[in-house]
């Protein structure tokens, strides 16, 4: 599966981790609300320059009533067999007050709003089921588009909308937020190991700067896409392989090989670069080699000699073409990724 849809934020992270599922997926959605395609000023600046760039893909189901069913039914019928009374006492922010009263003095929070909820967008999921989530005592209507939700419930109900939304679109949940990730069954549990095997492998082979130039980054995947396909199988065989896991000598040894073919490439590149500038440098000395030898060393050949050096080289860079090396695996496209956004170090 070459997309992903990211939750349970409406932006994703303006880190590396962004780039890098951006470098190695085809198509990455997230799930907005109504407003923010009304008012795209809504969006924090980098993701507003990720959805201009079409890196990124707003979606919005909330008016595909099929989905909005499945979603109140089944996260209803979640909630009613797991913890809902805990739920229910955590949204009230008992167990907060018993433990952190002086604080919530200090500060005068509220705790259900600021410590233990989020706000959820009426718009992202339909009234349906954020009105129910009230009459169950783990919501409040905050006003004519916004509800406070109790956190737990709120990050599950972002969880399931996004699982739904990505078996209509052929995508699969992603999230950066590992530690509180909902674990529902034994699938839950074998998708989250995944994920953070995926999640090493990439952060330890592209550590990616925490800028990069969105619109190069549009055009070095359209110019190798079918590099990226090859290398996204690549990688998706180890993390599909649970006899590798991390923290393991087998996972290392995996990971140091591709660190291995990465730079193996990259090297080999550099030195088709350096023959390639060396041939057309020499070609640009032969002015300065014919005047020598003529006894005509003079300053008008001098400046001539200089400039056709100069194009010399010039010529040598724009005429490089790392793709002609000879290597058709995916991890091609992760050398060429290290050259065009320089440079990965560990």
């Amino acid at each position: 599966m070459s997309g992903i849809i990211y939750y349970p934020f409406i932006s994703l992270p303006p880190k590396a981790w962004t780039y890098r599922q951006l470098l190695y997926y085809d198509e990455i959605s997230t799930v907005v609300p109504m407003e923010y395609f009304h008012d795209p000023t809504l969006y924090p600046r980098h993701m507003q320059e990720l959805i201009r760039e079409e890196l990124v893909i707003p979606q919005n189901f909330s008016g595909d009533y099929d989905i909005q069913n499945q979603l109140h039914i089944q996260f209803i019928r979640y909630l009613r067999n797991n913890d809902l009374t805990k739920r229910q006492a955590a949204f009230r922010g008992e167990h907060y007050m018993s433990v952190s009263a002086h604080v919530m003095y200090a500060t005068k929070f509220k705790p259900h709003e600021s410590v233990l909820s989020s706000q959820i967008y009426e718009s992202k999921f339909g009234p349906a089921i954020l009105h129910e989530l009230q009459e169950l005592g783990l919501a409040r209507h905050e006003n004519h588009s916004m509800y406070y939700v109790e956190k737990k419930t709120a990050f599950d109900l972002m969880y399931m909308l996004t699982s739904l939304i990505a078996s209509r679109i052929d995508a699969f949940p992603i999230t950066d937020q590992f530690p509180f990730f909902a674990i529902k069954s034994q699938d839950d549990v074998i998708v989250r190991t995944r994920n953070e095997k995926r999640d090493v492998l990439l952060k330890n082979i592209m550590p990616l700067p925490e800028d990069i130039d969105l619109g190069r980054l549009m055009r070095f995947k359209e110019r190798h896409n079918d590099l990226l396909s090859r290398f996204r199988t690549e990688i998706e065989a180890i993390v599909l392989n649970d006899a590798i896991t991390v923290n393991t000598e087998l996972f290392d040894t995996t990971l140091n090989r591709i660190k291995e073919q990465r730079d193996e490439i990259t090297r080999r590149m550099e030195e088709y670069n350096y023959r390639n500038i060396l041939k057309y440098s020499v070609h640009g000395m032969i002015p300065f080699a014919a005047a020598a030898l003529e006894g005509e060393f003079n300053r008008n050949v001098l400046i001539t000699g200089s400039i056709t050096l100069s194009i010399a080289i010039a010529t040598a860079i724009s005429n490089l073409n790392p793709n002609r090396i000879d290597n058709t695996s995916g991890m091609k496209y992760l050398a060429l990724a290290n050259r065009t956004f320089r440079n990965f170090r560990e």
